[in-house]
């Protein structure tokens, strides 16, 4: 079909109709392209707090990790488990666990 064939024969059959169903398909369409943009809006703002969520989660594994690596860094450097514990955040257990 070539193109805006489509499109000319929409415009064709809505010129054919009465005023009042030419209006009412008219005010359909504007309704649609609302509804359109709303579930647009909406699926980009769903898609955006995702990526919100997987970056903070993201920023926290990275912090234990490094609460994790400084742990045992001063687990081998013979500090005591609590004072590890203290400064890393980490329980006893963990760092008894490393």
């Amino acid at each position: 079909m070539a193109k805006g064939l489509a499109e000319a024969k929409e415009r064709l059959r809505e010129e054919n109709l009465e005023a009042t169903d030419r209006e009412a398909y008219r005010q359909f369409l504007k309704d649609r392209q609302y509804e359109i943009s709303i579930l647009a809006s909406t699926r980009a703002e769903a898609e955006l707090e995702g990526l919100r969520k997987g970056i903070e989660q993201g920023m926290e594994q990275g912090q234990r990790l490094q609460q994790i690596r400084i742990a045992q860094s001063l687990k081998r450097s013979g500090s005591p488990v609590e004072f590890i514990a203290e400064v890393t955040g980490l329980t006893i257990a963990e760092v008894e666990a490393l």
